[in-house]
């Protein structure tokens, strides 16, 4: 946004209201009496002419370049363009404290400086002190920075001095000496003309054609120059003037031969100094509401800088058509393009000399007329439903603050973008003023409201059913914008109502006073010029305070009561009056009348978060009630004691946080539920907190009952921190594990000895949709859906197993993914089905993942799986007799269903489910019954170690088991025994075959089964293989033996 910072507003003020009308206008709260005030009446006098304050409602032109200099106020509007045009190109500088002090004297040397940059394009002064020692004058030995400046401008003959051979750096310059230089600059004084006796008459004379001093008027140029001045006979001649050539013949001439092959004209106009050096060239633009501007671009410093356009006529009030007419000074029948709240012209108007209504100019409306245009501004009020503040995350990486206001924007119709960023703070429920320009608010301001009665309305009836009907206020008379539409269904004459106001002091909205209940925390009297006055702090059940107000009376006490009734002077000794709810009038003066409010009353109260009732104690201390609560009932809780005390007001049982207290007062509504209710509660704490380590925490205890001490999570002030909380053991319970099982979002509650008790566990969801970072929808564990806004909302990811992890606090929105399983933190207050998250844990807890093979288990470490992300493939390696039959996933609901692929060796199971918890392999071993039967074996008598049965002949060829042969005359009989079948009928059958190798043993055939018992291995010698086949019921096992 460089080139709004570069921006140029000629009106001074947007909403303003004239310090002195000639009819009595209801005055505005003080606040708003401190605005800045600007007036200026057209030909009429019958007009206010507004000047536009940037930044304030016209925010279409963002920020006044001149907006760079701390005094940029005190920088005349003639000169503003100059100023902020040179000042954006880098040419004419302010100073190092920020200011640019436009009313103060600027010496030579300074502007030797700004024409050496304006000539040379050398902004930045890369090579002005290449030129310190081209001096031509006496007394440069004291010109320090500026001799380079000087010592070029000399020699370029841009500077001459004075006769005596000075300079004379330091001294103040004049008007006429600063055109001498920037006219010797465009190509003047070739003939020495700006020399001799009548040279400051040659300058103005060639300054007046060259049409330089179009803005100046009434100033005398002999005289020192400010150094606004300065800026405007410098600008206009390097961005108006063109640059001359002088020939003998034809003098100075601003027209050269064309040399472009496209143009048929033999000469063509020379470019201007500012073209030359910077492209510095001007275009016709407009703004976002439609108003004229003239936009400088320039190829140094910033680039660009926009200057509104002055309207020939400005107004905030209804206008007839000969007023616009007079104002203006068009002609009748000038046809204008009207542009209301829009870029696009929506309409036309046609200037006319007659008094019927223009139908443009209206109350509260910015109204400007311009030779080709009329333009609309209106203003319209609006309620903050959110606002997030400025943020810089761990990395650096600011995003701006911004604020949401509710949809239904009271008077404006058509489509808007709720979102406005601003560097101003707002809080939800503000009520503001905005403007908006093709369906995007433009600017923001704070409505300012005040307290006043009816006192006029048009019509005969003292109900009216249209704010646009108000009249009079508090007995002053009241003007409304006609924008406004925000007000109760019905104003009665004579009722105080809470009034919003406009910056021009027009009535624009309106709503009930809060119920007129208050509660006293501060009462005190002071003594000024002879009089004593009370005043007092009040807190209001909607939220609203009021400090130091004037207290006229309290339960019948005034500042003249003496005795034991008497208001006394400190605070301190009002105790007595403190702690009770007062119903209140305001008097003409804004004076406070206190009087019973006629609550019911109870000794104690306690609300558990989460209920829709609380618990009353009755005064009698016998017995106890509930009181229901509705989303309407209004709560004021008082923590801490007065005066000067501490309180919260909520509305409805939703936000409401868990209690106890006493000193209840309340009333019922007709249903029977709390309307309002205050206590003084003494014990207010919930907090919400993600706790990350279940496991790892100190044992306590504190007056009989144990508690421990968690590592958690908190959003503190829009941040995430680093926290240990104090959490009651379960009752009935010697762990904490009862009250944390595991890892997650957990409200808690402090009771009376500052531990917590935790009071809700939230669940964690899945997002099922994301949308460009900034919302999610998700899915929570019963398939109900949700939706969150994640604008400002802190984002981290844990890391861990469900009970232990680490939390990482540079995850971001952008980090989250389809399926992200998330613990959400959020404001709960925003009505609809989207709500406002405040913090959001990504959550990648693992699970384990179990191989059970009979009565021995073992856990998978690879791939690591986490809750509520793709279930990831997984290898198990397996035993040749082996294979998964079974996988299962804890909290999956019975809808588990993998692929189980078993293979030689291993098996592999894969799922497109989501991981929901911990993962069990179940493992079968095949059983084969003929593997471990055989008894013994015997070679030539000598027992031989027992062979390793196996369910293919092949493996046990490939792990025969060697046995040695008779040292001397071996006979190669070889005697087997078994063991008892499975089944208990008999000794295992089985054959046995040999052959002479490996190779040929594989290919032997077996004859039919039977007892074994003694074979002579015929033909066998060393390397002979022998092969004993058992079987065992359908169960077939190999066992080899090769003679070494």
């Amino acid at each position: 946004m460089q080139e709004n910072r570069n921006v140029l507003q000629l009106f001074r003020s947007t909403f303003i209201f004239a310090r002195e009308r000639q009819n009595a206008r209801f005055s505005l709260p003080e606040r708003s009496k401190g605005m800045e005030i600007y007036e200026r009446r057209v030909t009429s006098m019958k007009k206010l002419l507004a000047m536009v304050l940037a930044l304030v409602m016209t925010l279409s032109l963002a920020v006044s370049a001149n907006a760079a200099f701390k005094d940029a106020d005190k920088v005349s509007d003639t000169y503003e363009e100059a100023v902020a045009v040179l000042n954006g190109m880098g040419v004419f500088k302010g100073y190092e404290d920020g200011s640019f002090q436009p009313k103060g004297d600027i010496t030579r040397a300074e502007v030797a400086a700004i024409v050496y940059r304006v000539y040379t394009a050398d902004v930045k002064d890369a090579k002005a002190s290449l030129y310190a020692t081209y001096n031509k004058f006496s007394d440069m030995n004291g010109a320090g920075w500026a001799s380079g400046y000087i010592g070029y401008c000399a020699n370029a003959a841009l500077v001459k001095g004075y006769p005596n051979g000075t300079f004379q750096p330091s001294g103040k310059v004049t008007g006429y000496e600063v055109l001498a230089m920037i006219l010797r600059a465009i190509g003047y004084d070739q003939n020495n003309e700006f020399t001799g006796p009548d040279w400051a008459l040659h300058v103005a004379q060639t300054a007046q054609q060259a049409k330089i001093l179009a803005n100046v008027k009434g100033v005398d140029l002999n005289a020192p120059a400010t150094r606004e001045l300065v800026a405007e006979l410098l600008f206009r001649a390097i961005a108006d003037a063109p640059m001359v050539t002088y020939t003998a013949a034809f003098g100075y001439q601003t027209v050269s031969f064309n040399g472009k092959k496209d143009s048929n004209k033999t000469f063509s106009e020379n470019d201007t100094l500012g073209y030359k050096s910077f492209k510095l060239k001007s275009a016709k633009e407009a703004d976002e509401f439609g108003r004229p501007t003239t936009k400088w671009t320039y190829d140094v410093g910033d680039k660009s800088t926009t200057v509104e356009v002055e309207a020939l006529a400005t107004y905030t009030e209804a206008a007839k058509n000969c007023d616009i007419y007079a104002d203006s000074g068009l002609k009748k029948g000038t046809k204008l393009d009207v542009y209301t709240n829009s870029k696009t012209s929506d309409g036309t108007y046609t200037v006319a000399d007659n008094k019927d209504d223009s139908k443009q100019a209206d109350q509260g409306r910015l109204t400007l007329v311009y030779e080709d245009r009329l333009v609309n501004i209106d203003t319209y009020l609006a309620e903050v439903t959110k606002f997030v503040a400025e943020k810089t995350d761990s990395k650096g990486h600011t995003t701006s603050a911004y604020a949401i206001v509710d949809k239904n924007v009271h008077g404006y119709k058509g489509k808007l973008d709720t979102k406005f960023e601003t560097k101003d703070e707002f809080k939800a429920d503000d009520m503001v003023l905005v403007t908006i320009a093709n369906g995007d608010i433009q600017s923001m301001v704070k409505a300012e409201s005040k307290n006043a009665v009816l006192t006029n309305v048009s019509g005969n009836s003292k109900n009216i059913d249209n704010i646009q009907k108000v009249k009079g206020l508090d007995k002053a008379d009241a003007a409304v914008n006609c924008t406004a539409t925000f007000a109760p269904k019905t104003m009665t004459l004579g009722k105080t109502y809470n009034f919003y106001f406009d910056t021009y002091g027009n009535v624009i909205g309106a709503d009930e006073l809060s119920r007129n209940y208050a509660v006293l925390d501060t009462l005190y009297i002071e003594h000024n010029k002879g009089v004593d006055t009370a005043y007092g702090d009040l807190y209001f059940f909607d939220g609203d305070r009021k400090t130091d107000a004037t207290i006229d009376e309290v339960a019948g006490s005034t500042v003249k009561t003496s005795g034991k009734n008497a208001i006394e002077v400190p605070a301190s000794k009002n105790d007595g009056r403190y702690y009770t709810v007062y119903s209140y009038s305001i008097d003409n003066d804004g004076a406070y009348t206190l009087s019973d409010s006629e609550f019911k009353t109870a000794k104690a109260a306690s609300f558990q978060s989460g209920d829709k009732y609380l618990t009353i104690t009755k005064s009698d201390n016998k017995s106890t009630e509930r009181l229901q609560l509705s989303k309407d009932s209004q709560i004021l809780l008082q923590t801490e004691e007065s005066p000067k005390g501490t309180f919260q007001n909520v509305t409805g049982y939703a936000d409401l946080k868990s209690f106890e207290g006493t000193k209840v007062q309340y009333v019922l509504d007709n249903n029977n539920y709390v309307d309002m209710i205050y206590v003084y509660a003494s014990e207010v704490s919930s907090r919400t907190v993600f706790i990350y380590d279940t496991k790892a925490y100190d044992s306590n205890w504190n007056d009989g009952k144990p508690y421990a001490t968690f590592k958690a999570y908190e959003l503190v002030d829009g941040k995430l921190e680093d926290t240990k909380v104090d959490i009651y053991y379960a009752d009935g319970n010697d762990t904490a594990s009862s009250g944390v099982d595991s890892v997650g979002l957990y409200e808690i509650t402090m009771s009376s000895d500052k531990v917590y008790n935790v009071v809700k566990e939230y669940y964690a969801e899945t997002v099922t949709n994301l949308t460009d970072g900034n919302r999610i929808t998700t899915k929570d564990k019963d398939g109900a859906v949700h939706y969150f806004d994640l604008d400002g909302a802190s984002v981290a990811k844990f890391e861990g197993t469900s009970v232990k992890g680490t939390v990482d606090t540079d995850w971001t929105a952008k980090d989250l993914t389809n399926n992200s399983y998330v613990y959400v933190q959020y404001d709960n207050s925003k009505s609809g089905d989207t709500h406002d998250a405040l913090v959001v844990y990504d959550m990648y807890t693992k699970v384990s993942t179990t191989v059970v093979d009979g009565s021995k288990t073992t856990d998978v470490t690879s791939p690591v799986q986490y809750v509520g992300k793709a279930f990831a493939d997984i290898t198990v390696d397996l035993a040749a007799n082996q294979t998964v039959t079974d996988v299962t996933m804890k909290d999956s609901k019975n809808t588990f269903q993998p692929t189980i692929k078993n293979e030689a060796g291993k098996a592999t199971i894969s799922s497109t489910d989501l991981v929901t918890g911990d993962i069990t392999i179940t493992v079968t071993t095949d059983v084969n019954t003929a593997i471990g039967k055989l008894a013994s074996v015997k070679l030539d008598g000598e027992t031989v170690d027992l062979a390793t049965g196996y369910d293919t002949l092949a493996e046990a060829l490939d792990k025969a088991t060697k046995i040695n042969k008779a040292d001397v005359n071996p006979q190669y009989v070889l005697t087997v025994t078994t063991k008892q079948n499975s089944q208990n009928t008999g000794a295992v059958w089985g054959n046995v075959q040999w052959a002479s190798s490996k190779t040929a043993a594989a290919n032997v055939t077996f004859d039919n089964d039977g007892e074994l018992s003694t074979v002579t291995l015929s033909g066998a010698n060393t390397g002979t293989y022998v092969v004993i086949r058992l079987t065992d019921f359908g169960d077939t096992a190999y066992y080899a033996y090769v003679i070494d």
